[in-house]
């Protein structure tokens, strides 16, 4: 595949997907661009915990101390599913006023409603996601963690 389409798709996967929830009509498309502006705050409040600790594991492999490095991951995963489990509870509690809030039309209030509970999971899943990609990319193993 062409390298600019591939970042193309990797960079802008939402708004892609974007294009082809118009065809299910206007409510869905607005649930969903809202729910990306959403999903976006998760993603930056845990990418700089997974991107800090990927440079410390470095460091420490660099300086031949796995056992150090190796402690800072079991650390570092631990704390992200506490601020993942943290970000969603909260978003539980305000989810469905973000949705009463946003919405003037009842059919995107009830979309988002529904939506809320899948988020919340899919951000636990991705934040611990994303910071093992960070740690599993430190130690120099993209392939593995591919």
């Amino acid at each position: 595949m062409i390298p600019e389409l591939t970042q193309l798709f990797l960079v802008r996967q939402w708004e892609l997907l974007s294009f082809a929830t118009k065809w299910l009509g206007g409510a869905e498309l607005a649930a969903w661009v809202v729910m990306g502006i959403v999903w976006e705050i998760f993603e930056a409040s845990v990418e700089g915990l997974g991107e800090a600790s990927a440079v410390r594991v470095s460091y420490y492999l660099a300086e031949n101390h796995p056992e150090i490095a190796q402690r800072l991951c079991r650390k570092v995963i631990f704390w992200t599913f506490v601020l993942a489990t943290m970000c969603t509870s909260i978003f539980y509690m305000v989810g469905p006023n973000i949705a009463s809030a946003l919405a003037v039309d009842r059919t995107v209030e009830n979309l988002l409603f529904e939506l809320v509970g899948l988020t919340g999971l899919a951000n636990i899943t991705m934040a611990l996601a994303q910071v093992y990609w960070s740690l599993i990319g430190a130690q120099g193993r993209f392939g593995l963690a591919s």
